[in-house]
């Protein structure tokens, strides 16, 4: 009976064994060459963007403490000013050829209705020149409204004239006057700074003098 049992309990083992299998170990992740690679590169790429950092910060603090920033945009208003204003006299001379043209047309319209009007006694029997007077109404009264509406256009573009011209000036004035003050600016500077070099060489000569 022991026999017996034994040979059953070493039956056993194997299919636990089976049924619980052991986990294989993992092999340890290793860095590819391309995470290396990408990893220096960022690496290296600091530096530069760090430098590049600190040069756009020191020139924009040049420009600000010097005035070229606000002189470049008091710059770019008046270019962006002026050429607004160029493009509204534009307008306007087209308002202008539109408005003379409608108004050459009405007024041919005009002159044709008008001369077959005084002739209304010699009119034929057949209502050729009734049906001609109508279409000639027709066209008098389109181009009326065609007329009109030149007209508007002509004098919204004269305001709009008007507008940019005044924006203009007001953009020269404004940077004249500011190249006015940082000119002052600077001349003070640059009166400041022969001073303290005069002063600086005198002292230096003074050392020179105590020294020997």
């Amino acid at each position: 009976a022991r026999i017996r049992t034994t040979a059953a309990l070493s039956s056993q083992q194997p299919t636990a064994a089976a049924e619980h299998p052991k986990p294989e170990p993992k092999p340890d992740p290793k860095p590819t060459t391309t995470t290396i690679t990408a990893a220096t590169s960022e690496s290296k790429s600091k530096p530069s963007k760090s430098k590049q950092s600190w040069l756009h910060r020191l020139t924009t603090l040049y420009n600000e403490s010097t005035g070229e920033s606000e002189l470049s945009s008091l710059k770019n208003a008046v270019h962006q000013a002026s050429h607004q204003f160029d493009t509204s006299v534009q307008n306007l001379q087209n308002a202008r050829q539109s408005y003379a043209l409608a108004t050459s047309a009405h007024d041919t319209i005009h002159t044709q209705q008008s001369a077959l009007l005084l002739k209304r006694q010699l009119w034929d029997d057949d209502g050729n020149d009734a049906r001609t007077f109508a279409d000639l109404t027709l066209q008098e009264s389109l181009a009326k409204k065609q007329l009109s509406e030149c007209k508007s256009k002509l004098r919204q573009a004269e305001d709009e004239v008007s507008t940019r011209q005044v924006q203009y000036m007001d953009a020269m004035r404004k940077r004249y006057h500011e190249e006015q003050i940082w000119n002052d600016r600077w001349r003070v500077l640059g009166v400041y700074g022969t001073w303290g070099l005069i002063a600086l060489n005198s002292v230096l000569f003074l050392g020179g003098q105590v020294v020997q």
